[in-house]
């Protein structure tokens, strides 16, 4: 979520069963999403893309990375505001 956003793809459903083993890991081990700057900048991407949901498949680490962004949105949607990044 947090690099070229031109790498978000929206799978069709018949894909999910065989790509979501691997998927939780990507927030959990992204050193940018450790980073409030880096969460910012997950957030407009998802933004960017018209994205309202998110199913965090993993362990410890992608939930707690998951809770912390759950935490932060409606700072982060105000700080793209306020940057004029285009959360409206």
């Amino acid at each position: 979520m947090t690099s070229n956003a031109g790498c978000i793809r929206i799978p069709k459903l018949s894909k999910l069963s065989s790509s979501n083993r691997c998927q939780g890991r990507v927030v959990a081990r992204c050193k940018d999403f450790r980073s409030h700057e880096g969460r910012l900048k997950a957030a407009h991407n998802l933004v960017q893309h018209g994205i309202t949901n998110l199913c965090v498949i993993g362990g410890d680490g992608s939930l707690t990375g998951a809770n912390l962004f759950r935490e932060e949105w409606s700072g982060l949607l105000t700080a793209l505001v306020e940057q004029g990044s285009g959360a409206q």
